[in-house]
């Protein structure tokens, strides 16, 4: 009973690998207050999406695409990464029961 009051709900989506909701909203730079919350997974997954769209913005500028097909291109990619990290913790929730993971 001590182990399980010693372990915390951590919510991301790479909680079963042991990373937790503290070192995940370092990473991404997000609010350590939504840690160990089940609105930390909608700050993590919007932050991570930002950054795709910016990143597959660019690379597709670098590649030579117009503005609109950069655009349309990195939305796309964007929004396949946000709907496999959903389908992700849908699993987790499928399989565990759960929508958290327990670290500590």
């Amino acid at each position: 009973m001590l182990q399980q009051t010693l372990q915390q709900h951590n919510y991301n989506p790479l909680a079963e690998g042991g990373l937790t909701d503290l070192e995940c909203a370092n990473a991404l730079g997000i609010k350590t207050s939504l840690c160990n919350t089940p609105q930390f997974n909608d700050a993590a997954i919007d932050k991570v999406y930002a950054q795709n769209l910016e990143v597959e913005f660019q690379e597709a500028l670098d590649r030579g695409l117009s503005l609109t097909e950069a655009k349309r291109m990195a939305k796309a990619v964007a929004d396949q990464g946000k709907q496999e990290t959903r389908d992700r913790l849908a699993g987790r929730k499928k399989r565990t029961g759960l929508d958290y993971a327990l670290i500590g």
